[in-house]
Order: structure tokens, then C-alpha cells, then sequence
């Protein structure tokens, strides 16, 4: 089992959206609780987009690097001949890592054409309202460095560019050069291996390790503050699945099929979601590192499988299916939990894979609460196999079980299994539990006489985490059942 009990990045916002303040740190389970439009899918946007950035910067390499010109000059003095032979074996001492880094990050600007794409409207619009201004301020804190990027957005005027500042730093690096033979060239950055080359001819000259590092560097950056890949499953997934995904899909791979129209200008989120179904729908085998997720997906949640099933129409787009023992149904006709599902599960099959962050909008719609409850000890598996997650909820039922998993995750494995045993719980002492350390929990407080909210961390104490939340609103409502009831009674009294 592994997790990753580290908290790779944290975010700080003012006055974005309808959220005036908020601090949250990413963990493996991070949980937003709140009303409705109080800014949960915005704040975990806002995350995604970020791990997007950095995943996109790999290919923006800075042109121009004071960093870059020390390693040339010290390939110079290093190599005098020019090239690097088999048997050689160099080291390389380079200072100004801090620059290249600032340089690096500097070209994440991009960021607000992302914001556009995925809120459909001007930067300004996105500013609270009644305020002049919005920031955004991200911090990534790795091993050996920590980096803060902070954003502004301005109602009038131009908006400024990121502020990077480089909080811990790493001056020089030791990069290593080690030609064993004529078909093995690795290259080392302070000991971490970032390349293994075959090169058909020898020697390797100068030019040649150069347009091989400097790629390695970002490589390295990613490795040092654990950079993520990132997945986002939107709360209308299942409409997409059930009213447009076939449609959609085939419209995006041959768009001069459907009378030219063309998802380029589509919502960002809808056409990473197409994409990835695409993509997946194309594998030819289910995942085998991943069978026993798999399966207990198929045995305590779906009670099923689904699966892609090609049908020979519509540009050979695959149908997907709802499977159990001899029969399938499109998922028109199967359980509305099934559609919600689908991506999620789809994914689990065909694309997953460990150090990703996934975004899930509201896991529990459709599902019968028993069902929220599996998926809760679901997203203790995937924690366990080394992902983040961040979902937003309104559910009770699955907010409580999750407090149940940090309570199991108290005890040792010994006791859960004893317990498990003694209840006849059908769990994995092993898998269903949740470390309290693994999990941050932020709700969403309206501010007085605005409709405006601030973010705060929910407390814990020896029962886990604090659900006045949701306690308040059920207990108003057992409340007003006895109200009602007391007026009942006196009728009856009166008869």
C-alpha cells in the first residue's frame, strides 16, 4: 500500500467567484462542504487548472536560461575535445537553478486563458462582486525547494504578470554524465536518474547533451515537488454520457462529418472529458494492475460491469453498456447510477494510474445511500494506491462514512480486523480505513448580509471530523417534524 501522506500544494484566494477568502492544502483526500453556489466546483477549478499549467510547461522550455549558459560553458571547460566517449563518465557542477526555476514558472501566465476557457467569460467577470480586484496564490512545496506564484486580476486596467517567488531554493545542482558503453548513456541530476539514451553512433558531441538536458531539468522540477497528472469529472457527467457523448465524440474526431461543426470552442472540461472516453474506448485491455479496484467496484457498487461495446454505427463511436451475467442495455435503459458512474468507472478500467489527482463534483449523485457509503471506502483504495483526490458534496451519507474511515484509521490493523470479524463487516482491514493526517475537510461559510463565503478548515476531535454541517440541518428538520406533530396532537385532543 502506498500514500503519499504529503501535502504537495496549497492554494490562497480573495475575492473570486463568490469566495471572498480561503487557504486550502492539497492532501490525498481533500473534501469541500457547502450550499450550492457557494463556490466549491470554482475553488476545485481553480486546482485543476493549476496541475494543468504545470503539466503544459514541460513544453515551454525558457529560451534563454543564465542557468543554460553556465552548464554550456562547464560542458566547455569539462569536455575540452568537444564530445563525451564511451567509458566517460562526468560530473557537472551548474549554480543559478533558482533563475531558471523563476523562468520556468514565470511562463505559467497562461493559466488565465484556461480561466476563460472553462468559466466562459472575461477575467474581470470573475472578480467578486463590488470588488476591484482578485489574487490567486499557489504554492508548491517539495523536498529540497518551495515556490509561491501569485496571480492578480484587475477589473480596470491590465492585468499584471504572475509573481513568482522562489521561498526555498536550490542554487546549483550536480548533474552527471555516465557513458558506460556504446548503447548506454544515462544522465543524473543530484543522483535522481532522469535518462537512459541509445545512441547509434559515438561519440556524443557537446550540441547533442545539451538538447538532451535541458528537457531533463523540467523533468526534474515535476520529480522535486511532485508534480501530478490531473483528471476532472464534472457534476454533469451523466448528461453528457446519456443525452451527447456518441454525438459529440464523433463530431470531434470528424467534425466535417457533422455539417462543420466543431468543439474547439466548446467548455474546456466538456472536451477533456470526450477526449479521455475517445481514448479509452480504444484500449483492447482492462488495466491488470488495477483488477482488484476493479473488482471491487463490480462487486459492491455497480453489482455489474460496464464496459464499450461497438456497435458498427455512427462513425464507429463504442456504445456504452451496463453488463450482468448473460444480459447488457445501453445506459438509457439502465439505473440512472450506472450513467453517473460511467466516466469514473471507465477510468478506474482503462486510463488510471497512480500519483494522479482526481476531481470528482459531487460523487454521490444518483446513488442510494448505501451506495455513497461503498463509494467512500472506494476512495480509501484509490488513496491507498498513491493518488490525490478532491471532491465537493452536499452528502451526509458519504461525509459520514468517510468520518468512519479516519475513525478506523486510528486503530491498527490487528484491532479493525478483529472488529470487522466481531460485526461481520464484509471490509478489508488492510484498504478500509483513512489516515486523519490523509484528509483535509473546508466548508463553506456565507458571510453575513452578503453572497459572498469564506473558506475554513473543519475541526477534528477524538470523533473524527466535526459534521456540524449537516447535523444542524437535520436536526432542524427533526425539529419541525415535532413541531408539526405537537399541532397534529392537538387537534386530535380537540376532536
Amino acid at each position: 500500500m502506498k500514500t503519499d501522506n504529503k501535502s504537495f500544494l496549497s492554494v490562497e484566494i480573495e475575492n473570486f467567484g463568490p469566495i471572498e477568502s480561503g487557504s486550502v492544502r492539497v492532501n490525498p483526500l481533500t473534501i469541500f462542504i457547502g450550499r450550492n453556489a457557494s463556490g466549491k466546483t470554482y475553488l476545485s477549478l481553480l486546482i485543476y487548472m493549476w496541475i494543468e499549467v504545470l503539466n503544459r510547461l514541460k513544453y515551454r522550455i525558457p529560451k534563454e536560461s543564465i542557468f543554460f549558459d553556465r552548464l554550456e560553458s562547464e560542458l566547455v571547460q569539462k569536455l575540452p575535445a568537444g564530445y563525451i566517449i564511451p567509458g566517460d563518465k562526468i560530473e557537472l557542477k551548474i549554480s543559478g537553478f533558482n533563475e531558471f526555476m523563476e523562468k520556468f514558472f514565470s511562463n505559467a501566465k497562461f493559466l488565465f486563458e484556461l480561466f476563460e476557457s472553462v468559466f466562459e467569460c472575461e477575467l474581470s467577470e470573475l472578480i467578486t462582486y463590488s470588488k476591484e480586484s482578485a489574487k490567486i496564490s499557489y504554492k508548491l512545496r517539495g523536498e529540497k525547494a518551495a515556490v509561491r506564484i501569485s496571480y492578480t486580476i484587475l477589473r480596470d486596467g491590465e492585468t499584471p504578470e504572475p509573481e513568482i517567488k522562489i521561498e526555498e531554493g536550490i542554487d546549483s545542482l550536480r548533474v552527471t554524465l555516465d557513458y558506460k558503453d556504446e548503447e548506454n548513456f544515462k544522465i543524473y541530476i543530484d543522483d535522481l536518474p532522469l535518462s537512459e539514451k541509445v545512441f547509434m553512433r559515438e561519440p556524443v558531441d557537446r550540441r547533442s547533451i545539451l538538447n538532451l538536458i535541458r528537457p531533463l531539468f523540467i523533468e526534474y522540477i515535476k520529480k522535486i515537488f511532485s508534480i501530478k497528472e490531473a483528471v476532472f469529472f464534472p457534476s454533469f457527467r451523466s448528461g453528457l454520457i446519456l443525452s451527447s457523448y456518441r454525438l459529440l465524440a464523433a463530431e470531434l474526431i470528424h467534425p466535417e462529418g457533422y455539417d462543420g461543426r466543431d468543439l474547439k470552442g466548446k467548455h474546456l472540461l466538456t472536451r477533456s472529458l470526450l477526449s479521455m472516453l475517445i481514448e479509452m474506448s480504444m484500449e483492447k485491455e482492462i488495466s491488470k494492475d488495477n483488477m482488484e479496484l476493479i473488482k471491487f467496484v463490480q462487486d459492491n457498487i455497480l453489482r455489474g460491469r460496464l464496459d464499450f461495446e461497438d456497435t458498427g454505427t455512427l462513425l464507429q463511436i463504442p456504445e456504452i453498456v451496463f453488463k450482468k451475467d448473460n444480459y447488457e442495455m445501453k445506459l438509457v435503459r439502465s439505473a440512472a447510477m450506472h450513467s453517473e458512474l460511467a466516466p469514473i468507472i471507465l477510468y478506474l478500467m482503462y486510463e488510471y494510474h497512480p500519483d494522479t489527482v482526481l476531481f470528482i463534483d459531487e460523487p454521490e449523485a444518483h446513488l442510494y445511500p448505501g451506495a455513497q457509503r461503498e463509494i467512500a471506502r472506494l476512495f480509501a483504495r484509490i488513496i491507498h494506491k498513491g493518488n490525490h483526490m478532491v471532491i465537493a458534496t452536499h452528502s451526509d451519507y458519504l461525509f459520514s462514512q468517510i468520518n468512519n474511515l479516519v475513525l478506523l484509521g486510528s486503530l491498527d490493523e490487528k484491532q479493525r480486523k478483529e472488529l470487522f470479524e466481531r460485526n461481520n463487516w464484509n471490509y478489508d482491514s488492510g484498504e478500509d480505513f483513512i489516515t486523519k493526517e490523509d484528509v483535509n475537510v473546508y466548508k463553506f461559510v456565507q458571510i453575513d448580509g452578503t453572497e459572498t463565503y469564506k473558506v475554513e478548515p473543519v475541526e477534528t476531535d477524538e470523533n473524527g471530523f466535526i459534521e456540524d454541517e449537516f447535523v444542524d440541518i437535520v436536526l432542524d428538520s427533526v425539529n419541525q417534524r415535532g413541531e408539526i406533530l405537537d399541532v397534529l396532537d392537538k387537534e386530535k385532543s380537540n376532536e
